[in-house]
């Protein structure tokens, strides 16, 4: 479905901006289709973290992806070079080697191996032999860009409560997963407890998402019940500052208190991501800057991302991913091609659950019939 879509784009005249997943899908399709002008996309990197930069490569690896994937030679590294100068239109300032344009040069001994021997940036010698020879600049942030996480209070268990009337034996719930197209929400019915608490179910692999409003102070907290995603060992939970794209605080655990310590974490870390379990935090990474990244050297944070997928290893998943669900970094964006999305709450709309292309709102939970 990602190929043929980015070739229905492509052929509106959409530039293709291409992540590594899309390029292992996308080029092999591409040749099939007889594709012959290559110069309407191009390779990038986004949202990719410190410990896979450092271990992967960034440009370098979306250019090595593409030439696995069959692109051709001289196509690919215009990908990262010329073609996206040429479609932001600062082709006569960068994306060439000519002059009176600005380049940084990478020297190669085998282009179709992505050998890099050297890399100059502004004259300078940067890389060399795979080491960074450059200088490294001090980048301080002002003050609000470290303060950002303005939840306004402690989140407890009970902000995570999914609740139907007292007496209920059996709830609805609206029911979605990670990157869900489909126009209308799936549902579920899922065991209350005699508080009127809407239960997860692990056996249909349905766990709680969370989604904490880290702007307005009031400690606003909406919670629904997604499927294929979190963890299932007993008493944990994984939160993050990262979710595309307003950023909020998302979660999704076994318990509510375990959703409620991971949230707090990051919030007292002014951003970014924490793992509970067994109601202990025992990893976190601290994204200090704006809640989405930090100014620390990039192996002291890696260091950090490392640790906590070794401690995620060690936990029981939902889902064909089990581990540290990266997934959920995206599976907030709001805008298509998702339909119905979990928000954070906000006037005439307590559950936080809204279909972003009609602006329609819903439950998340009512009695079963």
């Amino acid at each position: 479905r990602l190929a043929e879509e980015a070739w229905d784009k492509m052929g509106r005249g959409v530039f293709l901006e291409l992540k590594p997943d899309a390029l292992q899908v996308s080029i092999p399709y591409f040749l099939e289709k007889g594709l012959q002008d290559w110069s309407n996309m191009s390779v990038t990197t986004d949202d990719r973290d410190a410990l896979a930069s450092l271990k992967l490569g960034t440009m370098d690896y979306n250019i090595k992806v593409a030439l696995r994937a069959g692109a051709p030679l001289e196509a690919t590294y215009a990908m990262a070079s010329y073609y996206p100068a040429r479609h932001w239109h600062i082709e006569d300032q960068v994306g060439a080697i000519a002059p009176g344009r600005s380049a940084d040069i990478v020297l190669l001994s085998d282009p179709e191996k992505v050998a890099i021997t050297d890399v100059y940036a502004d004259g300078e010698l940067v890389g060399d032999d795979g080491k960074y020879v450059g200088p490294i600049p001090e980048i301080e942030y002002p003050d609000w860009a470290h303060d950002t996480m303005n939840v306004g209070r402690e989140i407890v268990a009970e902000d995570f409560a999914v609740r139907v009337p007292a007496g209920t034996d059996k709830a609805t719930v609206a029911l979605l997963e990670p990157f869900y197209f489909e126009d209308e929400f799936m549902t579920a019915t899922l065991d209350v407890d005699a508080d009127g608490n809407v239960l997860r179910d692990e056996a249909q692999s349905i766990s709680k998402v969370g989604l904490t409003d880290r702007y307005q102070g009031k400690g606003a907290v909406s919670a629904m019940f997604w499927q294929n995603i979190g963890p299932t060992t007993p008493g944990s939970a994984a939160s993050c500052s990262v979710a595309h794209d307003l950023h909020n605080i998302w979660s999704v655990g076994s318990s509510d208190r375990a959703m409620a310590m991971a949230t707090n974490k990051v919030a007292e870390m002014d951003g970014g991501c924490a793992l509970v379990r067994e109601h202990k935090v025992v990893a976190s990474v601290r994204y200090e800057i704006g809640g989405l990244m930090s100014q620390r050297p990039a192996q002291e944070v890696a260091a950090d991302i490392e640790a906590m997928y070794d401690q995620a290893d060690r936990m029981e998943w939902h889902g064909e991913n089990p581990g540290w669900p990266h997934r959920m970094i995206a599976a907030f964006l709001t805008a298509s091609p998702w339909k119905w999305v979990l928000v954070a709450p906000y006037e005439g709309n307590p559950d936080g659950f809204v279909n972003l292309i009609t602006g329609e709102t819903h439950a998340v939970a009512w009695a079963a019939e």
